[in-house]
């Protein structure tokens, strides 16, 4: 999660921001996001849902 948290902070100050992305933001956009996208599948490979059960008593 670091890495890809860590890419995106670059991602959007230093490349969206910089003159990459003032020459083609499109460009930049679709070059940097074959980057993030397997650090994001990464992620979501990790995450596993989770049953919860809520009971409500009544106080006595």
């Amino acid at each position: 999660m670091a890495k890809k948290q860590a890419y995106e902070t670059r991602q959007i100050k230093d490349l969206f921001h910089g003159p990459e992305g003032r020459a083609d933001i499109a460009m930049t956009a679709a070059l940097t996001e074959k980057v993030r996208t397997p650090l994001a599948d990464a992620v979501k490979a990790v995450f596993a849902p989770v049953r919860h059960t809520i009971t409500v008593k009544a106080e006595r």
